[in-house]
């Protein structure tokens, strides 16, 4: 997958997706960024790093803080901070997904659309919720939470790497795998909590098939896999032996749908609306391409990150809260399904039924991307639903 080229042919529709992202971006953010998680783990961010706290279950909170000052940190300077880097965490994704494009399209101009669309991408406008746009969906686009931005550029290079290693199992490619996932682990788990198990599968079935011999495949497998799972073990024990958030938990329990249906009336419409335009595009595509493979891994992520995001939920004090903090994992999980199924759509060449399926699958990509235009114009304005207490009119 590693392709050198001249910078020169890309430079104009990079600087051009530069600076449309950071156009879209940055207002959005501003108006957020007054309110929503956004300002919570500004708070948060203070909270931790006064009791001492400096690994956390993201690397977010203490590079926040510092940034706005430390120990002088303010609101002011703390959402100054939120803004400045989440902006370029925005951009960094917008040209990690433009990288990715080319590499399938091998075209500038296509791989600019796909990016310039991914930057967008949301669930479809539900006739009848039209303001719920984000809320109870599985959006790929997510504006108002800090942690789950800054975390996406890191996600699209543990995806890409576990790509790689899938494709070539070495020694080198298994512990750059587990460089990347570990520090996306720091920035936020949840991607990779879907992200390990699937790969751990796909990969002792990639080494077994290709007849590798087992110490081999052990020591590929140990060093993919053993700094991230001890990462992970840390992670878990810091997460649930902190109260310095303000949010007490004291476990996990699987509680089918619980959580997800009070944010969707209806679970399997909201499902539809959220992947409509990869789930057609896959149909448009063939099964064997050249980067079908990237295709089934996304799919299978987020097929993982939708079962966790139904089933599991924290509790405190034995009882389900409401939180809805799995679901981080399968918005990010959804971003890799429209950026492979997107890129692919793009570099395809389609003939017969495919192709019009093809347009189809183009159509509501853009239905995708106008859902998450509208959002982006209207997420802060006059109360319009950005979390679950803005729709029930709570600040």
């Amino acid at each position: 997958m590693t392709v050198r080229t001249p910078l020169r042919p890309h430079a104009p529709w990079l600087t051009a997706l530069s600076v449309l992202t950071l156009a879209i971006s940055i207002p959005v953010l501003i108006r957020l960024s007054a309110g929503t998680d956004i300002a919570v783990h500004a708070k948060i961010a203070v909270k931790l790093m006064e009791a001492g706290q400096w690994f956390t279950y993201s690397l977010w909170y203490p590079l926040v803080y510092v940034s706005a000052g430390a120990s002088a940190a303010d609101t002011h300077s703390l959402r100054v901070a939120s803004v400045v880097l989440l902006s370029l965490a925005v951009l960094a994704t917008s040209l990690l997904s433009y990288r990715f494009a080319w590499l399938v399209t091998r075209s500038a101009p296509r791989s600019f659309v796909v990016a310039a669309l991914l930057l967008l991408v949301m669930p479809l406008i539900d006739p009848w919720r039209p303001r719920s746009i984000y809320l109870g969906q599985v959006s790929p686009t997510v504006w108002h939470n800090s942690t789950n931005i800054f975390v996406l550029p890191l996600a699209i290079l543990a995806f890409t790497t576990a790509l790689e290693l899938l494709r070539h199992p070495t020694r080198s490619r298994a512990v750059l795998f587990s460089v990347v996932t570990t520090v996306m682990l720091l920035a936020k788990p949840n991607f990779a909590l879907a992200l390990l198990p699937v790969m751990g599968t796909v990969l002792v079935v990639t080494l077994w098939r290709r007849n590798i011999r087992l110490s081999e495949s052990v020591v590929l497998t140990l060093l993919a896999f053993v700094l991230p799972g001890l990462t992970l073990l840390g992670q878990y024990v810091v997460v649930f032996s902190s109260t310095s958030t303000g949010v007490a938990r004291d476990g996990l329990a699987i509680a089918p749908f619980a959580v997800w249906s009070l944010y969707s009336p209806n679970i399997a419409w909201s499902l539809i609306l959220s992947i409509a335009g990869p789930a057609v595009a896959t149909v448009a595509l063939r099964t064997r391409s050249p980067w079908a493979d990237s295709r089934w891994l996304a799919w299978s992520v987020f097929a993982v990150a939708v079962g966790q995001m139904a089933l599991l939920a924290e509790t405190n004090a034995g009882e389900v809260m409401g939180s809805g903090n799995w679901f981080w994992g399968a918005y990010t999980a959804a971003f890799m399904v429209f950026m492979v199924t997107a890129a692919e759509l793009a570099g395809t060449r389609h003939e017969g039924w495919r192709k019009v399926v093809a347009v189809v699958a183009a159509v509501l990509f853009v239905g995708h991307a106008v859902s998450g235009a509208v959002y982006a114009a209207r997420a802060g304005v006059d109360g319009f639903p950005v979390t679950r207490d803005t729709q029930a009119g709570r600040p």
